[in-house]
């Protein structure tokens, strides 16, 4: 059973796939902020366009999807492209302006690791 919290902010989206990449996001950024793919780095690179950010995070992920046939992998790829992938982007940067802003070094921010604690990035 999800939250009554949590299922009003999935009826902001597009479809089901679309809301769990925004989650499965959400906890990358806060969990991995340190690997590779850093999202509030990939959204300053490409200059808080949310159209070339949404590209970007759509290559990311789908370039992670195991280069195997099987059922789940199938799964994983359908769901994948039902991703309305503007919307993801154009919300994360929405949410992280603060961390955007030109003037924001996101190497120095000494208040990333609380933000990315906090509900900023919900």
């Amino acid at each position: 059973m999800i939250e009554p919290e949590k299922e009003t902010i999935r009826n902001e989206y597009t479809n089901d796939e679309t809301w769990h990449v925004v989650l499965g996001i959400r906890e990358m950024t806060v969990n991995y902020q340190d690997s590779p793919t850093n999202w509030l780095k990939m959204a300053k690179d490409c200059d808080c366009d949310a159209e070339l950010l949404a590209k970007e995070m759509k290559r990311e992920m789908e370039s992670n999807i195991p280069e195997m046939h099987n059922i789940y992998v199938e799964l994983l790829a359908d769901s994948l492209a039902k991703v309305n992938w503007y919307e993801v982007a154009d919300r994360f940067i929405k949410r992280n302006a603060r961390f955007l802003s030109d003037a924001q070094d996101l190497d120095d921010a000494q208040d990333l690791d609380d933000a990315l604690d906090s509900d900023i990035l919900q």
